[in-house]
């Protein structure tokens, strides 16, 4: 994973650690493949166990990024 992209997640969007590790473990690791997430794959993202308890400012930043 990129270490810019790894400090925007964690310092700009508040994503903690295993919110993190999920994503790169849905090789989520670059602003990239984030771009192709669609409404449904974020939806579903944010049905996995450490994303239910993330704030929903954390859930807005990581949807407008």
């Amino acid at each position: 994973m990129d270490d810019e992209f790894t400090v925007v997640l964690t310092d700009i969007i508040g994503l903690n650690e295993p919110q993190r590790t999920l994503m790169v473990d849905q090789n989520i690791t670059d602003e990239t493949t984030l771009a192709l997430l669609d409404e449904e794959a974020i939806k579903d993202l944010f049905s996995k166990r450490p994303f239910q308890t993330a704030s929903i400012i954390t859930k807005m930043r990581l949807k407008a990024l």
